[in-house]
């Protein structure tokens, strides 16, 4: 008898076309709120090699780039073709469109504007080793400007949300009130998941992240959602089709699942609150090793108006499903019998098959088999519809329990 160890729900329907681009080409999940401005790094691309001092980038056309490095003014450099540089003990780009600013100060260019519901985007490459294992790929959002140890600044106004694809291969969630004391989520609270099917971030492969944050429950929560492309090819240009975006994860920040870490001396933080407002600025950072990164953008978006590229949600359509991986993972389950034959392919973060399967007209489940632990890249297809849906789980294995 096979026991049921957990029961992943598992929401997927067909991708249908016609998703926006953004102004690199990259496909867009969430629209961007009307009326605000989007900040990229387009400008990077305009042959002008420059360090970012800590007066900014005199290219910036909105003057919002902020450089926070600690130790060191040569952290940040752009090739003038469109990439970005970072390296050193502590380097920190900020997007600062507050301008609330230390020491010399970047001057602004267009009026300040406060990021709050936010799709964050870029590509990053390690170059060198020397981090540790919880360094790597980060984006961070509704940080404060001066609250990282800056000069007159104020460390109780942290209140940041970060993505992180880490050094030692895994990937989380970290939540910081007061710098630097900060948690973690992935799975769950206090928890990182395996990324690259065991191993480290590679060096000199570009890895795409969309961090996207939006509040709900009427601004009550707030919503964190990590996708990644680890497959297309961005080394002379955008990605093909607007890159092959992979569900990571999702999780609700209510605050009481997710404490917030030390908080002494803030009085008016809490280890229970949600981070729902913050402080309006984004970063890009690592530490102690070199990587770069093209193709970033910051946009406000409105999480309310229909998603351009995303998954259905689970509905009444014929063509959308909950789906269950259970018994172990051995087992798939569809929560109403499908309409068309369907074929399931399961690949590692490689891109490497670990199962295939065959779904037909009518059924509701099919047998797997023994899945190794890890993430996987299930794909769900129907040659019919010529449509076809990607979502990433974190299979945790045949003989977990939960």
């Amino acid at each position: 008898m096979i026991k049921i160890a957990f029961c992943l729900i598992w929401p997927f329907a067909f991708l249908y076309a016609g998703a926006g681009l953004d102004t690199f080409g990259i496909t867009r999940i969430y629209a961007t709120k009307a009326g605000t401005l989007e900040w990229n790094s387009a400008h990077w691309n305009n042959g002008h090699a420059r360090l970012v001092q800590y007066a900014g980038d005199p290219y910036d056309p909105t003057g919002w780039t902020d450089n926070h490095s600690s130790g060191s003014g040569d952290s940040l450099f752009i090739n003038g073709n469109g990439v970005l540089m970072i390296n050193g003990a502590g380097p920190r780009f900020h997007i600062n469109s507050t301008e609330l600013y230390s020491g010399n100060d970047p001057t602004p260019l267009v009026a300040p504007q406060f990021f709050l519901n936010t799709e964050a985007t870029g590509y990053y490459r390690r170059l060198t080793t020397g981090g540790a294992g919880y360094d790597g790929m980060e984006i961070q959002v509704r940080t404060g400007p001066l609250a990282h140890a800056s000069a007159g600044g104020n460390v109780c106004d942290a209140t940041g949300l970060a993505s992180r694809f880490r050094d030692d291969g895994k990937w989380d969630w970290e939540k910081e009130l007061k710098h630097p004391s900060s948690t973690v989520y992935s799975t769950k609270y206090n928890s990182d998941a395996p990324l690259f099917g065991g191993g480290t971030i590679p060096l000199n492969r570009w890895i795409g992240m969309k961090f996207i944050v939006f509040n709900i429950d009427n601004d009550a929560h707030v919503k964190l959602e990590t996708y990644i492309d680890s497959v297309s090819d961005v080394t002379s240009g955008p990605p093909a089709n607007g890159g092959h975006w992979e569900f990571v994860g999702s999780m609700i920040d209510s605050g009481s699942n997710w404490p917030g870490g030390d908080i002494s001396g803030c009085p008016d933080l809490s280890q229970a609150m949600a981070v729902t407002v913050g402080h309006g600025t984004m970063l890009l950072r690592t530490d102690g090793e070199a990587c770069t990164w093209k193709m970033v953008s910051f946009r406000e978006i409105d999480p309310n108006s229909p998603t351009e590229a995303k998954f259905s949600r689970p509905g009444k359509d014929p063509n959308t499903f909950h789906m269950s991986i259970c018994n172990g993972g051995r087992m798939l389950h569809l929560d109403h019998p499908s309409i068309r034959a369907l074929s399931i392919r399961i690949y590692d973060i490689e891109g490497r098959i670990a199962r295939t399967a065959e779904i037909p007209k009518g059924a509701k489940e099919v047998f797997l088999g023994s899945i190794g632990a890890g993430v996987r890249i299930a794909t769900v297809s129907s040659e019919a519809a010529m449509q076809q849906s990607r979502i990433m789980v974190l299979w945790r294995g045949s003989k977990i329990n939960q």
